[in-house]
């Protein structure tokens, strides 16, 4: 497999400094994005370890998130997680049962020949790193920006991507997803994405979609608050906008788009 790097660039996202190369392809570049809750993996990956290990720390972890944050939340409750004796790796094996149906990781593995593919999401390295292994995927990534996840202590701890806040008033304070797109596409500035492909599903997606221009693609999940929001043109998208239900349509979808139809 062939890949020129033709640009290295780094950028800082909360403490994580990360390294973004651009693949040449016929002199064309795209940039696929994805998030990964609901898009990437048929679930929560927050939610699911709680409810598959210690259910009644669901409700814990709601009501907490309401006075510090969703991230620091569920920083807290894996605390709890350790207190009862869960370890790392259980709590890795209970995240790596989110389900991605096999077409859609047969076309991942596909992706990274034909642009720069990163994972841009609100859940953390940990769990999304959980299930990239499970599936094979590992690699087929050139980076995911999330949440920082760090072993201390012998628990996990999850700190905010961007730290202090990118002041984004439709965004969560831990992550401006839209903050980070621009910065992708400025540091390509002198060479730029002949396309961007954002897939998303959630209202934390939108402010990304937004950033894009008239030859790049939204791939937004039916019946989640993304697809609503852009349907009804609640916001402008000067992008084109494609719905989507299932991984096998996801990956119709991204098939197409790479071959350039």
């Amino acid at each position: 497999r062939l890949v020129h790097a033709s640009q290295l660039e780094a950028i800082v996202c909360g403490r994580q400094m990360l390294m973004l190369s651009g693949n040449e392809m016929d002199g064309k570049v795209r940039l696929f994005l994805f998030d990964f809750d609901h898009t990437l993996v048929d679930g929560n990956s927050d939610l699911v370890v709680f409810e598959h290990l210690e259910p009644d720390l669901v409700s814990e972890l709601m009501s907490l998130s309401k006075e510090v944050g969703w991230t620091s939340a569920v920083d807290g409750c894996l605390g709890m997680l350790a207190a009862r004796g869960y370890t790392i790796e259980n709590i890795r094996d209970a995240v790596a049962r989110l389900a991605m149906g096999e077409n859609l990781v047969n076309e991942l593995k596909s992706l990274k020949d034909h642009g720069d593919v990163v994972i841009l999401s609100d859940a953390n390295s940990e769990f999304i790193d959980a299930v990239l292994m499970r599936h094979g995927l590992k690699y087929s990534f050139h980076h995911i920006i999330t949440n920082p996840a760090r072993r201390e202590g012998g628990r996990l701890r999850v700190s905010p991507c961007q730290d202090p806040p990118a002041g984004c008033a439709s965004c969560p304070s831990n992550l401006c997803k839209g903050s980070v797109v621009s910065e992708l596409l400025k540091l390509r500035q002198d060479q730029p994405y002949s396309q961007v492909i954002y897939a998303g599903d959630g209202s934390n997606d939108v402010c990304p979609a937004t950033r894009l221009g008239a030859e790049d693609v939204v791939l937004a999940r039916k019946g989640f608050s993304m697809y609503k929001t852009l349907s009804k043109k609640k916001v402008a998208l000067k992008s084109a906008l494609v719905g989507w239900s299932t991984h096998d349509e996801l990956a119709t979808h991204l098939r197409a788009l790479r071959h350039g139809t």
